[in-house]
């Protein structure tokens, strides 16, 4: 069987040397020949697309003006890569990450083959520190900070059925973008737009299935890092309710209201007055 064409996809805002380092990653522990990397570069003023050219000539390049955030920019790439390489599958790689496991995606594409239903992979995601970061365990999402060492990687070594992977590393069948499009642009610059994707796949009986055997380092927020923390919290806040009002039942909807509500109370560096306004934008933003 020949091998599968993939295009790997990467956003990079800020983190030209993380990106220099994720794509050394690739090129040394792909083990699979037939992939091609497409780098989109939202710094234009750091110039970074350029710097990377001309270190990995390989990489093919599109440079925004302006950042135009993680939905936006992985769709200009993907149909860049559509028109020009048609891959079976895309690859979407968070500029803060690396592939650690040698030969990790021609394994990786070799295990997909025993999922015909599934049309978006994910695997284990780790710190720098080997500590877990991401994971499913008994088909259920969890995230942990970089110092929890309660939680081993075996744990989440198994293979299960989940339904969501983390943005940082989706593993997508071309077939999928064809029958539900892609990411959803209303979700810029960051935040929900993986989960809204899965979820739509699911609607249309795609099955999302965690890998666990595979794992690769993620940084994690290091671009978020560039948003003040009013900024961040209104974003995620923001998506978090257009994710709930396009795939949660009324009941559902409720409950996270009540969560929202509650997250007023959490200690985080925002008076209780500012977070309330943020909110009550979140809920009336068009």
């Amino acid at each position: 069987m020949k091998d599968p064409k993939i295009a790997i996809i990467i956003t990079t805002y800020s983190q030209d040397k993380l990106v220099e380092k994720n794509i050394s990653s690739i090129k040394k522990n792909a083990g699979h020949k037939n992939y091609k990397i497409y780098l989109i570069d939202d710094s234009s003023e750091l110039n970074i697309g350029n710097k990377i050219k001309k270190k990995f000539p390989f990489v093919r390049i599109l440079i925004n003006k302006e950042n135009l955030g993680f939905s936006k920019s992985n769709n200009i790439a993907i149909e860049k890569a559509r028109k020009e390489y048609n891959p079976d599958f895309f690859l979407i790689f968070n500029d803060d990450c690396e592939f650690i496991q040698k030969d990790f995606l021609k394994k990786f594409v070799s295990k997909t083959h025993e999922f015909k239903k599934t049309g978006i992979f994910g695997c284990k995601i780790i710190y720098p520190n080997k500590n877990m970061q991401w994971g499913v365990k008994n088909n259920k999402t969890y995230l942990f900070t970089k110092d929890n060492k309660k939680e081993k990687n075996k744990e989440f070594s198994k293979i299960n059925l989940s339904d969501e992977v983390m943005g940082a590393f989706m593993f997508i069948r071309k077939e999928v973008f064809e029958e539900i499009g892609l990411f959803d642009e209303s979700f810029s610059p960051f935040y929900g737009e993986e989960s809204d994707l899965c979820f739509r796949a699911i609607k249309k009986d795609w099955q999302i299935t965690y890998l666990g055997g595979f794992e690769v380092i993620h940084h994690r927020n290091k671009s978020i890092g560039k948003f003040s923390k009013e900024e961040v919290w209104f974003i995620r806040k923001r998506n978090s309710i257009k994710l709930e009002r396009k795939h949660y039942s009324f009941f559902k909807r409720n409950y996270y209201l009540l969560v929202h509500l509650g997250s007023l109370m959490k200690k985080e560096g925002i008076p209780f007055s500012r977070k309330l306004k943020l909110l009550f934008k979140a809920y009336f933003f068009k």
